[in-house]
């Protein structure tokens, strides 16, 4: 394993720790689970990483919206 593999491994339990509530849910959920596996929904996710405004630009996508919606429920039950 090189240093950026290190990096990379680093900033995603910095965001979000591997025992986490909410990544549990996230990766129980079979919608988000299909999600993750469709091209147009990871870039999707990371556009919205970048910059939250683009959530308007995915909504209404038949690909994309059904797992930000099911990823907002997950935030919304945890958080709620």
């Amino acid at each position: 394993m090189d240093d950026d593999d290190n990096d990379d491994e680093e900033e995603v339990s910095d965001m979000l720790p591997m025992d986490d509530p909410l990544l549990a849910s996230l990766l129980d959920n079979s919608r988000v689970q299909a999600g993750l596996s469709m091209p147009r929904v990871v870039q999707a996710l990371q556009a919205l990483a970048v910059n939250t405004a683009n959530a308007q630009r995915y909504l209404s996508s038949p690909e994309v919206a059904p797992v930000l919606l099911e990823i907002t429920r997950a935030l919304q039950s945890e958080t709620g």
